[in-house]
């Protein structure tokens, strides 16, 4: 039998699936956060934090005990792991002597986020951003103070608390002492933060809230950080766009913001309505950088009253807004701006509107339950007044680049106005019609035919005409698979090549030079390819090569053009296959592990050539993200990808089969027969 585990700092080094196979453990130390509903005669709003000179982890008794922080215990149970990181379950406590509570270890936010103090006893200054409280359904009900932006947040939960004498809000400096818990998902990989306090008995305010500082719009756009501690700002506006609960957007002049209100429930909430569209209002919050310009964070609203929306500036098209000087400057601003309606998607609560205007393109967003204006359908001009939201790919943010895509989110109906209605003879109109007088041209023609006793004639005719149009739309189908599968993967694979030259010209020089020369060759291998999926000029059917070994170099070509690790394997003693095969599979091959790649965002991807008495399997399995069954887009909105591939096994005679789960990566598999 093993020997239990006796300090924390042992558990602490355990890997996780030792931590999760259940450790036993006996350890000595003191209460430093204790959990306890009141009155509570079972265990399940039971757990403490017990610290040792090692270290601290959390215990989850297996029966309840009269305890208190600062109180010595001896623990005995084994290892776990949870949502909560590591935990000690299946507890037999043994109380002990009062003692005091260790020294806290003081910290700062950036390194409690950093990791490392888990389950330790520390001390944090930090400013307080919102104070509100738990769901009454969590026993027993704590207290949140939530300090940081909200893209690197910490909580601190207080679980004893007493409203009466005072609770710290919006803006305080305080020093808390508590127990630093990090939640997880199933793997142990950290996703969220939070710090356990005792009392708040355990919060000093250190400096009051005092008079948020007054800014303009203008003064506050160029704020730059840094983000702690960052004091309340006070300023206002006209509301331009207003979606309860979630956004605000004001302008003053040619300057606009967004402000993202506090949570419902927060204890300094003012208790005003949400602003409407038209408002001018006062606020506090506090500033964070956004997408692209500074954001207002956890506002509240000290007063609205109704104005007048300032003048919506007009450019001639999409063009201009991502054209003109003061870019920057634009973003968050009310603008009116007509296009043509390409297209309406519904997502989630939300409508938006794909519109093509001048030489550029961008998407109108409104909220689902709007109704549109009588004749908005696809091909209508519409002009629309919303607020412009400017929009960064990644690369352009690392480059410094300004944005070159915009949309606009428009705040109600009336932002939407019917300019032209799309013409009567679309191209499904058009179509029918045209299918009706053809019908009537044929039916006439064919009654003509019967009269003239040429029946035979005719169907013979028609059966030509039939053969040519399947050959026609097979063609079709074959070119545009052929041009997927091999064009779009070599050019991303030069593509890649040439970035990585780019970030190693300057440092590696000679390395950088054979990526651009292996990028040239990729460029020269797609000239090549789009003749073959044109011409279709493979070798004569007869002709046999070495599959395995085309297949092997294919995946070392693709593997040295990403950070995922692609190996290749072959099962079962080869045999001859014939090049029009061959090539068939090098392409079904390709496209599998690019889709993993582009799509799953792999650590590994592993191809395995598996020969079969009459037939072969080809399996590309990887560790990506997965997705639900079915749900993978087709060949209607341009991705040929798996349909490619299912039609190219189909024409050999095989097929293709795709397992996958979200979060379980995905594994592709098809048979091809082989000739006897």
């Amino acid at each position: 039998m093993a020997t239990p585990l006796t300090q924390v700092g042992a558990l602490r080094q355990l890997g996780f699936h030792d931590a999760s196979a259940g450790q036993e453990v006996q350890l000595t130390g003191v209460v430093t956060y204790l959990r306890d509903a009141p009155g509570a005669s079972a265990v399940a709003n039971f757990n403490f934090n017990l610290n040792d000179e090692t270290g601290g982890v959390m215990v989850y008794p297996s029966e309840h005990v009269r305890l208190a922080p600062g109180q010595q215990v001896e623990v005995r149970g084994v290892t776990a792991m949870s949502v909560h990181g590591l935990r000690i379950e299946k507890a037999v406590v043994t109380p002990g002597p009062m003692k005091s509570l260790p020294e806290a270890v003081a910290v700062s936010m950036a390194a409690l986020r950093e990791g490392g103090s888990e389950g330790l006893f520390v001390e944090m200054e930090a400013i307080v951003r919102v104070s509100r409280l738990e769901s009454p359904e969590i026993s027993p009900q704590r207290l949140a103070l939530d300090f940081g932006p909200r893209s690197r947040r910490i909580t601190a939960w207080i679980t004893r608390f007493d409203q009466a004498r005072g609770i710290p809000t919006a803006g305080t400096m305080v020093r808390l002492r508590g127990v630093p818990v990090r939640w997880t998902n199933a793997r142990g990989q950290a996703q969220g933060l939070s710090l356990m306090v005792n009392s708040t008995d355990d919060i000093e305010t250190l400096m009051p809230p005092g008079e948020p500082q007054s800014q303009n719009l203008e003064e506050l756009q160029l704020w730059s950080g840094p983000d702690e501690p960052a004091r309340l700002r006070k300023t206002g506006g006209v509301v331009t766009l207003a979606r309860p609960g979630h956004l605000l957007v004001v302008q003053e002049g040619d300057r606009a913001m967004r402000f993202r209100p506090a949570p419902t429930g927060a204890l300094d909430e003012t208790g005003l309505p949400f602003p409407q569209v038209g408002d001018r209002v006062t606020v506090t919050g506090f500033p964070v950088m956004g997408e692209y310009t500074t954001e207002l964070e956890e506002v509240l609203v000290l007063s609205a009253d109704p104005d007048v929306l300032p003048a919506a500036e007009a450019p001639v098209d999409a063009a201009a807004v991502l054209a003109g000087k003061g870019l920057v400057d634009r973003d968050g601003r009310l603008f009116t701006l007509r296009g043509h309606l390409r297209e309406i998607q519904e997502r989630e609560d939300l409508r938006l509107l794909e519109m093509d205007s001048g030489s550029e393109t961008f998407t109108a967003v409104l909220p689902r339950e709007i109704s549109l204006p009588e004749g908005a359908s696809p091909g209508a001009i519409l002009g629309l007044t919303g607020v412009c939201t400017l929009h960064l790919t990644e690369e352009r943010r690392r480059l410094g680049r300004s944005p070159d895509q915009f949309s606009l989110l428009l705040p109600n109906g009336s932002a939407v106005e019917l300019v032209r209605a799309p013409p009567w003879w679309t191209l499904p109109r058009l179509l029918g019609a045209l299918g009706g007088i053809a019908a009537v041209a044929f039916l006439a023609a064919f009654w003509a035919v019967l009269m003239a006793g040429k029946n035979a004639r005719l169907k013979a005719e028609i059966g030509r005409r039939e053969e040519a149009e399947r050959r026609l739309a097979t063609e079709r189908r074959r070119v545009a698979g052929d041009l997927h599968d091999t064009l779009e993967q070599t050019l991303l694979a030069a593509g890649l090549q040439l970035n990585a030259a780019g970030r190693t010209l300057a440092t590696q020089p000679e390395a950088a030079a054979d990526r651009v020369a292996l990028a040239h060759q990729l460029i020269a291998r797609g000239r090549q390819e789009v003749r073959d999926a044109v011409w279709d000029l493979h070798a004569s059917g007869d002709q046999v090569q070495s599959l395995a070994a085309l297949l092997g170099t294919a995946c070392s070509e693709v593997g040295s053009s990403t950070s995922a690790g692609v190996t290749f394997s072959v099962e079962g003693p080869e045999r001859p296959v014939p090049a029009q095969i061959m090539a068939q599979c090098i392409r079904l091959v390709r496209e599998a592990v690019s889709n993993a790649i582009k799509h799953g965002s792999p650590q590994q991807v592993g191809v395995t050539l598996r020969f079969g008495e009459g037939d072969l399997r080809l399996i590309v399995a990887d560790d990506g993200s997965g997705f639900v069954s079915g749900s993978a887009p087709g060949p209607e909105t341009g991705h040929f990808g798996l349909a490619g591939m299912k039609e190219r096994a189909l024409r050999l005679g095989g097929s293709v089969e795709v397992n996958t789960q979200p979060g379980q990566g995905t594994t592709l598999t098809a048979m091809i027969p082989l000739p006897t």
